[in-house]
């Protein structure tokens, strides 16, 4: 039988600590978008906008942060971070934490979804409120250019760039783990 050391649980408890945190910061964040309205997809039907909505939301806010944290638990058994309050240990637990910021990655990518899919998982109505609302609420800033939500052109804001959520996601996911492969090769 194999003895395991208490030590050998550190990564993985830092990292599971601090990504609970920042996934239930996410899921309060990712509200406004009505990503899990069940009463209303299953009320409307599978080819409602709500029902679409709902399994973008479950696959990109349920099943990709749990594989990204099943992954990354294995992972975490193999880095070793001991007791000893060091430089390299400091560094160690600051990778990890990095790690766990992941589910904000994923609500900024389903951000971009739900703006460049809009006209398929909202009702226009609907989507012109949310979007009101959010410009309302955190002063977006007017860019160049129109768009048109429901036959009406309106003014682009920054929220309306889906790319610019789907890029700031992606690097919240993956350069953390491309920090991780390094420290793993140098290890």
């Amino acid at each position: 039988m194999k003895t395991v050391s208490l030590m050998d649980f550190v990564a993985r408890e830092v990292f599971t600590l601090f990504f609970a945190i920042f996934y239930g910061t996410t899921v309060a964040q990712t509200g406004w978008l009505h990503p899990f309205s069940t009463h209303e997809a299953w009320s409307f039907g599978v080819r409602s906008p709500a029902f679409k909505r709902l399994i973008v939301s479950v696959v990109l806010l349920n099943f990709l942060p749990l594989a990204y944290f099943s992954f990354l638990y294995v992972e975490l058994g193999m880095v070793s971070v001991t007791t000893n309050v060091d430089l390299a240990n400091l560094a160690e637990i600051f990778l990890i934490a990095l790690l766990s910021l992941a589910p904000f990655g994923f609500s900024r990518i389903y951000a971009g979804v739900v703006v460049y899919g809009n006209a398929c998982l909202y009702d226009p109505k609907e989507y012109r409120r949310i979007r009101k609302k959010r410009i309302y609420d955190f002063c977006e800033k007017e860019v160049k250019g129109k768009i048109i939500i429901d036959g009406e052109r309106v003014q682009r804001t920054v929220f309306d760039n889906c790319c610019s959520h789907i890029i700031s996601g992606l690097c919240f996911v993956l350069i953390p783990l491309l920090l991780l492969g390094f420290f793993l090769l140098l290890q």
